[in-house]
């Protein structure tokens, strides 16, 4: 994905996270081969999703729980898909390991899609463009 340059005057900070979160949101980031959310019965519907609580307002913990605004969006749209879900927040290399490993269906946190992800992973169409 491209997106166009922005004015040099703002922070460059801003810009790398807000490049990773671009594409982050992974809801239904699975596997291509092997272990993915859709081929779980309907009676199941239960996915279980991995996060990095370290981009407020994204995902962050507070008083313990892992919110933010990706953890709004995973609710709305389980809610809406008739999916329970689990949040796990884990270390960022974790993360990727537990996907490949099959220990977990998706993950959710300003991931962005690059050539190499994709041959791996299925992602989601981006949510927030910066």
């Amino acid at each position: 994905m491209v997106a166009p340059r922005q004015k040099k005057s703002h922070n460059n900070i801003v810009y790398i996270v807000l490049g990773v979160v671009i594409v982050g949101i992974v809801i239904g980031t699975t596997r291509l081969v092997g272990h993915s959310a859709n081929t779980k019965s309907k009676s199941e519907k239960k996915i279980s999703v991995l996060t990095y609580a370290n981009w407020n307002p994204f995902e962050y913990i507070k008083n313990g729980k892992v919110v933010g605004f990706d953890l709004d969006i995973l609710k709305s749209l389980s809610k809406e898909a008739g999916y329970q879900y689990t949040i796990k927040n884990t270390g960022w290399d974790s993360m990727f390991t537990q996907l490949n490993s099959g220990s977990a269906d998706a993950a959710i946190s300003g991931i962005t899609i690059t050539k190499d992800r994709q041959k791996t992973y299925s992602f989601s169409k981006p949510y927030f463009v910066s």
